[in-house]
């Protein structure tokens, strides 16, 4: 038997919206700038602009992939160092969601309690 008010997103708090939002964007991302540089074929020229800001988002996305892969020794070839990134960045992105989604519930929070007391 399915719960459905799980899938209802009305009945959802700010703060479970904010932290699916920040992980579905956090992973599309990540995979949208590390397909073009980790896949086989190249989408852009070499030299132009869009190949410098993929590449340094790519290096940029890539910290904690291989801050993990140092602290455990994995070597930084491997495609789990693509997929431990995603991940990673996937859940940092919820952490600050999560942040973010806390300081909206505490403002919403606030106005409420500003209209009540009117």
């Amino acid at each position: 038997m399915e719960d459905f008010g799980i899938l209802n997103w009305r009945k959802w708090s700010l703060l479970r919206k904010v932290q699916v939002v920040a992980g579905c964007l956090g992973c599309f991302i990540t995979l949208v700038v590390t397909m073009p540089i980790s896949s086989t074929f190249t989408v852009f020229p070499k030299d132009s602009i869009f190949s410098s800001f993929f590449f340094s988002a790519y290096l940029v996305l890539a910290i904690p992939a291989v801050t993990i892969c140092e602290a455990f020794g994995i070597p930084q070839g491997n495609i789990w160092v693509w997929m431990m990134g995603v991940v990673a960045n996937t859940v940092l992105c919820i952490l600050v969601g999560s942040v973010y989604g806390w300081i909206l519930t505490l403002i919403q929070r606030a106005a409420k309690q500003m209209r009540v007391d009117r």
